[in-house]
């Protein structure tokens, strides 16, 4: 449980830019919640490694979701990222990216060893799963030529308000115009 002790000392730290010396860990529910900070989390999971996103919660009052959320801002990447190379626990170190990777390579592995195995997996999924490999690795899509730049969607209501304001000029346009009849007089008579 963090006192307010231990989170005078983070933010000293903080603040010295020094490293934060090794916070006790979170048996239960800290007592007192504190403020969120960036900087505090990033210190937090560097000198606690073997904290899970439930044991962080708590230190600010919040749950597993609210940590989940906040590892994804850009605040907490912007914070994170000159100190990624010191936090030791994968969770909190990937990117978005490597999330995904690493999801996409244990999903593939995991199916590999079914089929190799022997085990059934229903038709639906291997067809996922192909179609998912085939996008991951860019194949099937249209190409978008390059000089050609693609213009957005546009909606229906903006079309009908182009026509109407075309069909207003031509009708200001025939009421503006003026009949001439054309007389020719002969020159010198």
């Amino acid at each position: 449980m963090l006192h307010e002790d231990d989170f005078a000392a983070i933010a000293q730290s903080v603040a010295d830019e020094g490293k934060p010396e090794k916070l006790p860990a979170v048996a239960s529910a800290a007592t007192t919640a504190f403020s969120y900070s960036p900087d505090v989390m990033v210190d937090l999971i560097i000198c606690n490694p073997s904290w899970d996103m439930k044991q962080l919660g708590q230190v600010f009052g919040q749950t597993a979701g609210w940590v989940s959320k906040v590892l994804s801002t850009k605040a907490f990447q912007d914070a994170l990222e000159p100190r990624r190379a010191e936090v030791l626990n994968p969770e909190f170190a990937m990117t978005l990216t490597e999330r995904f990777q690493a999801l996409t390579i244990r999903s593939l592995s995991v199916m590999q060893e079914k089929l190799e195995a022997g085990k059934a997996l229903p038709d639906l999924t291997i067809l996922k799963a192909a179609e998912l490999g085939v996008k991951a690795l860019g194949m099937g899509q249209k190409i978008q030529p390059e000089d050609k730049p693609v213009e957005p969607p546009r909606n229906s209501s903006e079309l009908v308000a182009e026509r109407i304001m075309a069909a207003m000029q031509k009708r200001k346009a025939a009421e503006s115009a003026v009949d001439v009849e054309v007389t020719e007089v002969p020159n010198g008579e």
